[in-house]
């Protein structure tokens, strides 16, 4: 059996040999590009990630300024509320002083 196997050995011939140099050379090429191509993409990754987080803590910023104008302004409502209220009563008691003197001179 094993002179069956030494027999079906062949030997390479120089262009053989030579192209298959080429075709691992070709072959460490694309691997030194993917893996280039890799880490360019991991660094963009990075810039990008760091880019949304930033992003995302300026939103939160945002909103809760935006909460604390919101807040501000409804206390303000409320003020303005309680003012108006006032208002409405003082003007309620002049009606009626009013009607009584209308009233009282009338008669």
């Amino acid at each position: 059996e094993e002179e069956e196997e030494e027999d079906d050995y062949q030997e390479l011939t120089l262009k053989e040999s030579a192209d298959i140099e080429r075709l691992m050379e070709e072959c460490q090429h694309s691997i030194a590009n993917a893996e280039a191509f890799t880490e360019r993409l991991s660094r963009d990754l990075e810039v990008l990630d760091e880019a949304n987080i930033q992003s995302i803590i300026s939103s939160e910023e945002q909103v809760t300024s935006l909460m604390e104008l919101i807040e501000e302004a409804l206390a303000e409502v409320s003020e303005l509320e309680t003012t108006m209220q006032l208002y409405e009563d003082l003007l309620s008691t002049v009606k009626e002083q009013m009607d009584q003197l209308h009233h009282s001179n009338s008669q």
